[in-house]
């Protein structure tokens, strides 16, 4: 998988963001995404990007071949569950 960060309209991946903070908050869902897509090859070339939204907060997308992606869909779910909310 190919882990992407979109802000301001430039992306960058992953593994080059500085900002601790951001990154902290991306590891449950690369963990959970990794966890349940495992080590299967086809999902190699699966893009999750990451970007904040203003009014959800942070939020990731699966971009790919259609098949590809509704497949890794199937298996994280479509609304999955990264951690419970905070008041």
């Amino acid at each position: 998988m190919i882990y992407i960060v979109e802000h301001k309209g430039r992306a960058k991946p992953l593994d080059e963001v500085t900002a601790p903070e951001f990154r902290k908050a991306c590891e449950p869902i690369v963990r959970m995404i990794e966890d349940r897509l495992g080590d299967d090859a086809d999902f190699d070339a699966l893009q999750v990007v990451f970007s904040v939204d203003p009014e959800t907060g942070l939020r990731f997308d699966l971009r790919g071949d259609p098949v590809l992606v509704n497949a890794a869909i199937d298996r994280i779910g479509p609304q999955a569950e990264i951690s419970p909310r905070h008041s």
